[in-house]
């Protein structure tokens, strides 16, 4: 995905784009760290008010932001006028967030119907942009087709949300004997739809390419695809009568068959140096085998905790924090090098493997700690400060390299042309 011989600068968007999303999404981090850190144990916010925060404030950025730098490269498709659409990305989803928490504390609905406003036109557009994009390429590959279908999720994401809203605002209280059943595929379609299925999409090319594996399986994203659909369409229809279980276990075990095949491919990775980005990868895979296990566990045995999906955000953030140190490094050498300069520092002058680790380790201490608060909340505040650490030193990794990068733009060396 980050060969240089298959992107130039001409198609890739300008470094701003996917840094000031970037920057969006750590600042989310540090400020839902500190929430937890300070409002975990009272009961003043509900846990709505932390899911969304990781899942539009910290994930929502970084998709988007991952997003437009890989389309270049995976559909040769350079977003028209990314920066506008940036700026319409940041301010529509965060504006549209914060209306939404202001919501979740003061449980006003006017607040709730704008948070919808500002998130639902923000993501439609966003998403059927990049979609028409995609669509419209003639030779698309299977990572194409699989970002396809997890943007396909979105639509049905806000809509079962919208749903939600009227439901609890009393607007759609003729819905209201649905609310269990949406209660349950909101979420789903969230994580096992919109961003499983794009994890599954950046697999099928970052795996291989960094780590020389050999290839995934051919046609497993669009099998992959069918069975969760099948999946959720089903657990909608068993939700109507509360019991979920067979849909839990079967989604745990699907999902946990793509963590063994990723486990499998890294055991047979031709390179011999596990960096940090490596780790996280293996790590998220075997969370997904630890979320099939869990799959088995009722929830009357977890505190009324849905052990299993949680193990499965666990995994996506683990392989987004694997994606930050991977291209914040790289796009920050890439565009200094494309400009000329001779003295563009290197991925390991960005990140060397030592701090690399370092944030490994803290991650790995940072999970571990939050899973086991959910059973002993004494531990909470220590899993608040591990994950405000980790918060910090991603953001220093990134204030680092937007430093780098002004730097050698001021002071650097750059070839010219005489002529």
């Amino acid at each position: 995905m980050f060969d240089n011989q298959g992107l130039s600068l001409e198609q890739a968007p300008p470094i701003k784009v996917v840094f000031t999303l970037f920057a969006a999404a750590l600042l989310w981090a540090l400020i839902g760290s500190i929430a937890y850190l300070l409002f975990a144990q009272s009961k003043d916010l509900d846990s709505a008010f932390f899911i969304h925060i990781w899942t539009l404030g910290i994930m929502g950025n970084l998709i988007f932001g991952a997003l437009f730098q890989m389309l270049p490269v995976i559909a040769g498709v350079a977003m028209r006028s990314p920066w506008r659409d940036t700026r319409i990305v940041v301010t529509g989803l965060n504006l549209g967030l914060i209306a939404l928490l202001y919501g979740f504390v003061t449980h006003y609905a006017g607040t709730f119907w704008l948070a919808a406003t500002l998130l639902g036109v923000t993501l439609l557009y966003i998403t059927l942009k990049i979609f028409v994009a995609l669509y419209h390429f003639k030779e698309k590959g299977d990572t194409a087709q699989s970002m396809m279908y997890a943007l396909g999720f979105i639509p049905f994401v806000l809509l079962s949300a919208l749903l939600l809203i009227g439901i609890l605002s009393g607007v759609t209280a003729t819905l209201s004997t649905h609310y269990t059943a949406l209660r349950f595929l909101h979420p789903h379609l969230g994580l096992w739809g919109w961003m499983g299925m794009l994890i599954v999409a950046v697999a099928l090319q970052v795996v291989p390419m960094f780590y020389v594996t050999p290839a995934y399986p051919k046609r497993l994203h669009t099998l992959f695809f069918a069975a969760l659909l099948a999946l959720l369409l089903f657990g909608f229809m068993q939700s109507e009568t509360g019991d979920t279980t067979m849909v839990r276990i079967v989604g745990g075990a699907l999902w946990g068959v793509f963590g063994l095949v990723t486990l499998w491919l890294l055991r047979k990775k031709r390179r011999a140096l596990w960096d940090a980005s490596a780790k996280l990868w293996a790590l998220g895979a075997a969370l997904l085998l630890l979320q099939a296990t869990a799959a088995l566990v009722p929830p009357g045995f977890t505190q009324g905790c849905d052990l299993s999906l949680l193990l499965f955000a666990l995994f996506v953030h683990t392989i987004a924090v694997a994606m930050l140190l991977k291209i914040i490094p790289f796009l920050t050498w890439f565009h200094l090098n494309a400009q000329g300069y001779f003295d563009a520092p290197m991925m390991h002058d960005i990140l060397s493997h030592r701090n690399a680790n370092r944030i490994f380790y803290l991650h790995l201490t940072a999970i571990l700690l939050f899973m086991l608060s959910r059973f002993v909340p004494t531990l909470q505040p220590l899993a608040a400060i591990a994950m405000l650490c980790e918060a910090v030193a991603l953001a220093w990794l990134l204030y680092h390299a937007v430093s780098a990068y002004r730097h050698t733009q001021k002071h650097g060396m750059r070839m010219t042309v005489n002529g």
